[in-house]
């Protein structure tokens, strides 16, 4: 079954409303059972209810739930709202970020239909101009089968090594540190990284829950193997009476920007308006890369398949002079 950015982002918008209202998770399960939803968000709230009612806290019973696909992201946010005092916000970002990946999913998809569309419309006048020169024999099929083979392996290829990136790389340093160094792709993760980061550790600085406590659970929320080991390291320390500020100057995977303004705000009894401004500010980044993604990404493949485009041309006409200049060579 499954589980679409779209249905998610409608579904926890639901949770989010509701629970701002004041109402208690039941009774937000309740309200949302007797809505007309999707089959999968129907799938979720019943799940997640009979969790509930066997006595499963809300992260737990949303772990129960295997018929429909949910990242590690929504498991660790869920998790860390759940225990911050903080459900509301947790579904709400979670919320803007499944439309934001929706909508720029739709952008770019939309956008490779027609270098699509032209890849298979000379790969078909390729085969016709050599079916005309060489009849309709294994010489002129093969080719076009290779073509469609590599380029749908491509696709696959691409499809599977996201997946990999999103369920393998929260516990595995070296993938994630090999993303971040891929262009654009490495900024985009890093910069959804930290608005994580962000945001569950302010959930944690405004529920008073220890620093130490909200460094660790903030560090799991981020997704990212290199951010967590910090966390785990910076938590620790934290919890034995050392600063926050001169520890982040230190670690390389935050910013000196980050670690000045969040040693300031430590100083000053802010971190928790701080943390607040670099989530906004890391929003901000992250759909700033998105746009350039959903810009890019169809640029570079319309690029290559006009290239491919260009080449079935130059071969076609050379089957055609082929084809032409036959009958004169046998004079």
């Amino acid at each position: 079954m499954r589980f679409s950015a779209h249905h998610k982002h409608s579904l926890y918008l639901e949770f989010a409303k509701l629970l701002d209202a004041g109402f208690p998770v039941e009774a937000t399960l309740k309200t949302l059972d007797e809505q007309p939803l999707p089959t999968p968000c129907k799938y979720f709230v019943k799940s997640m209810a009979a969790g509930i009612e066997s006595g499963k806290g809300i992260a737990e019973s949303v772990r129960g739930i295997n018929e429909i696909e949910i990242s590690g992201v929504e498991h660790n946010l869920i998790e860390a709202g759940e225990r911050g005092g903080g459900l509301a916000d947790v579904f709400e970002h979670l919320s803007d970020y499944f439309l934001r990946l929706h909508n720029s999913r739709r952008t770019i998809l939309g956008k490779l239909i027609y270098p699509f569309l032209l890849f298979h419309l000379a790969l078909g006048v390729g085969t016709l101009m050599r079916g005309l020169s060489h009849g309709n024999g294994w010489a002129t099929w093969w080719p076009t089968l290779l073509a469609l083979i590599i380029f749908y392996a491509i696709i696959a290829a691409a499809f599977f090594a996201h997946r990999t990136v999103q369920t393998g790389s929260a516990g595995a340093q070296t993938i994630d540190a090999a993303i971040r160094r891929i262009p654009l792709f490495g900024s985009l993760r890093k910069a959804l990284s930290m608005e994580r980061f962000c945001h569950v550790f302010k959930i944690y600085i405004v529920t008073a829950f220890k620093p130490s406590d909200g460094l660790k659970a903030a560090g799991e929320a981020s997704q990212s193997a290199q951010l967590q080991r910090s966390a785990i390291t910076l938590s620790a320390q934290v919890a034995d009476g050392q600063r926050l500020g001169p520890l982040l100057h230190a670690d390389s995977n935050f910013s000196k920007s980050f670690a000045s303004s969040i040693a300031t705000a430590e100083e000053a009894g802010m971190l928790d308006k701080d943390l607040k401004r670099w989530t906004k500010y890391y929003a901000g980044q992250t759909e700033q890369l998105l746009q350039r993604a959903e810009t890019w990404i169809p640029r570079l493949v319309y690029g290559v398949i006009v290239v491919f485009v260009a080449w079935q041309i130059i071969q076609a006409f050379s089957n055609y002079f082929e084809m032409v200049t036959a009958p004169l060579n046998g004079i």
